[in-house]
């Protein structure tokens, strides 16, 4: 009977480490524009400072994971306010590995709406 008891507990602790294991990160997908959609459980910020010396302006980076229905990739996007050199002059965006950040603008439509919205996130 102790054994059979063991063995009970032992299956519980097992189901339970399961079940948990696959609910910590449940998706939540948000519908940006077009075809594009944020894993909200997958934004983070990467960096933010505030500088009081130049306008009180926010600095900040984020990155999250993105899919693209079209094609049906997901990748992770990177997003931030302010250029290479450190200035804040609109949004850029990396979308995916590899790629070079560049300057997005409202007329890039998705790609722009995609950045802010990841940066808005923690607004």
């Amino acid at each position: 009977m102790r054994i059979f008891k063991a063995f009970m507990a032992t299956a519980f602790m097992v189901v339970a480490l399961f079940v948990m294991s696959n609910t910590t990160h449940a998706e939540r997908w948000e519908h940006v524009r077009d075809m594009f959609y944020i894993d909200m459980d997958s934004i983070e910020k990467d960096y933010d400072y505030f500088d009081p010396s130049n306008g009180g302006q926010w600095y900040i980076a984020a990155h999250a994971q993105v899919h693209n229905s079209a094609s049906g990739v997901t990748n992770t996007w990177y997003a931030q306010n302010y250029n290479g050199d450190g200035v804040r002059d609109g949004l850029y965006l990396r979308m995916g590995y590899g790629n070079a950040m560049r300057k997005v603008r409202r007329q890039d439509g998705s790609e722009w709406q995609v950045a802010n919205f990841m940066l808005s996130y923690f607004d």
